[in-house]
């Protein structure tokens, strides 16, 4: 996803708030853009000597998981919802400037930002019902 993309939402979200967007919907969203930190794995010297005796953790269900990938599903599905409620509201009478601005100032981002969704959802293929989304709390 581009990081343009990203930073156009991120900025039409802040320019919006309070009058579309609550406050706190702003520093959600920093929190979801903000690039994945790097890691550095463990080197072979730092882990613990084998012992065949000692018990083995259970596999980490999300070991796997790509974090950049992760970080980016969270802010897409979070614009993705913004945008179905700018969508819903945007012809309102007594919102519509604001609506109206902010609607203006994300419709450039928001479609690069979906079809990244659309092409890193989960599921078995076409048709099938991807799970639900985390939410943002």
């Amino acid at each position: 996803m581009s990081r343009d993309a990203v930073d156009g939402i991120r900025r039409a979200i802040h320019d919006n708030s309070p009058s579309v967007f609550d406050e706190t919907v702003g520093p959600v969203i920093d929190e979801t853009a903000k690039p994945v930190p790097e890691t550095v794995p463990l080197r072979p010297e730092d882990f613990p000597p084998p012992d065949p005796s000692r018990p083995k953790p259970p596999k980490d269900p999300i070991a796997d998981a790509d974090p950049a990938t992760s970080r980016s599903f969270t802010f897409a599905t979070a614009a993705n919802k913004i945008w179905e409620v700018l969508l819903s509201g945007k012809d309102l009478p007594k919102a519509l400037t604001g609506w109206q601005k902010a609607y203006g100032e994300i419709k450039p981002h928001i479609g690069q930002v979906l079809d990244w969704l659309k092409n890193n959802w989960p599921g078995d293929g076409p048709g099938s019902m991807p799970p639900i989304p985390p939410t943002i709390a």
